[in-house]
């Protein structure tokens, strides 16, 4: 596991959190540290250091002495990801429609450039990978808080929305459901201002995305005992990429 210029450490991470998001391992499966170390091609102690880093993400639990094991996935965390997600990024976003400058706005219709192509492409009929989808949706929201001073606020954010964002990517493998007109509003009340509009905006999107989470092909997908196991997709989220996009 190399890449130049990158330190294998925080390349593992990045594939680890990738592969439990996008499913290849299951809710509660558990996470042998010298089958890992094999599959990654790494160390087991780096592997271990890995796992350790990653239980303070929500993604995988250490179960005293058996182990680590991919985190749970139901309804009501759903709901309490969603609910932390609505607050925190609703504050993160007063704060920077506040301070937000020419740059910011410019990066900000940037950010919504690019998703709209996705968005564009999904409305036309065609095949966009998934992943790269999401990874430009999430880029739009760091982008509308990017201007919010706490860099606390910031971090406890995008922890809480890569729980989120788990939930968001295995959802929308059956449903294509982007709300682009909420986009375009968001983009369009961020270069205007009006805070407590975007926040109202806002919660109707998140709502929307639990109303999916409640569908009975969505609560099968999600929270069946019979899922199957999904295939790691063709692309990867660049959690680095997004976290310096995030501060």
């Amino acid at each position: 596991m190399k890449r130049a210029g990158v330190n294998v450490g925080e390349l593992l991470l990045e594939r680890l959190k990738h592969d439990i998001v996008v499913g290849a391992y299951r809710p509660r499966q558990k996470l042998p540290v010298q089958e890992l170390s094999k599959h990654y091609g790494v160390s087991a102690p780096s592997i271990r250091e890995a796992l350790l880093r990653l239980t303070a993400t929500g993604l995988i639990e250490a179960n005293n002495q058996r182990g680590f094991s991919v985190a749970p996935m139901s309804l009501r965390d759903l709901e309490e990801a969603a609910a932390l997600r609505l607050l925190l990024e609703a504050e993160a976003m007063r704060q920077s429609f506040a301070n937000g400058d020419a740059e910011w706005r410019a990066n900000v219709v940037a950010a919504h450039h690019r998703l709209s192509e996705f968005e564009s492409a999904l409305a036309a009929g065609e095949a966009v990978e998934m992943l790269d989808w999401k990874t430009a949706d999430w880029q739009f929201h760091e982008a509308l808080i990017a201007a919010c001073p706490s860099d606390l606020l910031l971090r406890q954010h995008r922890s809480v929305f890569l729980q989120y964002l788990r939930y968001q990517v295995m959802i929308m493998a059956f449903k294509l459901n982007c709300g682009p007109d909420r986009h375009a509003r968001l983009l369009s009340l961020a270069l205007d201002g009006d805070a407590d509009a975007a926040c109202d905006l806002l919660a109707e999107h998140i709502q929307g995305g639990l109303e999916d989470a409640k569908t009975s092909t969505a609560q099968e997908l999600l929270f069946g005992e019979s899922r199957p196991r999904r295939p790691v997709a063709r692309s990867v989220i660049d959690f680095r990429a997004l976290d310096r996009a995030g501060g």
